[in-house]
């Protein structure tokens, strides 16, 4: 049965800990976007701070605080904000948050930088996997992964 209709569970190892990540929903894509307006906020009021005019400070958040409200999942700051390392492991600690709900996210991470590299291909795999239409080569219906195609 497909994946994305039934929403099964896909295992997810991340460090030492294999998981179950599910499809992202509304929610959980309100939630990043969340996070993401949260991380543009924080960086407008750190650059804030940089300037010696304390007017401009107020003024700089001020804008931070508004234009945060613009930004989310489907934008390119939240795209650029998503692709961080700390971003990516937001979407994976996302996906295992239905089926692992006391799990906070330091402990996700903390496992995630046992293998980084190897999470963050793990968290992009399954994301595509769950999230959007990719078919693997070797999962092609009617084929084999020698390329075999079945006959019609």
């Amino acid at each position: 049965m497909d994946n994305k209709l039934s929403d099964a569970g896909y295992p997810i190892q991340i460090g030492d800990q294999e998981y179950t990540a599910s499809m992202l929903t509304d929610r959980d894509y309100g939630d990043l976007d969340q996070y993401i307006q949260s991380v543009f906020i924080r960086m407008g009021c750190n650059a804030a701070e940089l300037l010696d005019d304390e007017s401009k400070k107020r003024e700089l958040k001020s804008l931070a605080l508004k234009d945060a409200t613009q930004i989310g999942w489907g934008t390119s700051e939240g795209i650029n904000i998503i692709a961080t390392v700390d971003g990516i492991l937001h979407l994976g600690f996302q996906m295992i948050r239905k089926r692992h709900a006391k799990i906070l996210f330091s402990e996700f991470k903390q496992q995630a930088l046992k293998n980084l590299s190897a999470s963050i291909n793990e968290i992009n795999l399954i994301d595509r996997r769950l999230n959007y239409t990719i078919i693997d080569d070797d999962k092609k219906p009617g084929g084999a992964s020698a390329g075999n195609e079945k006959s019609v």
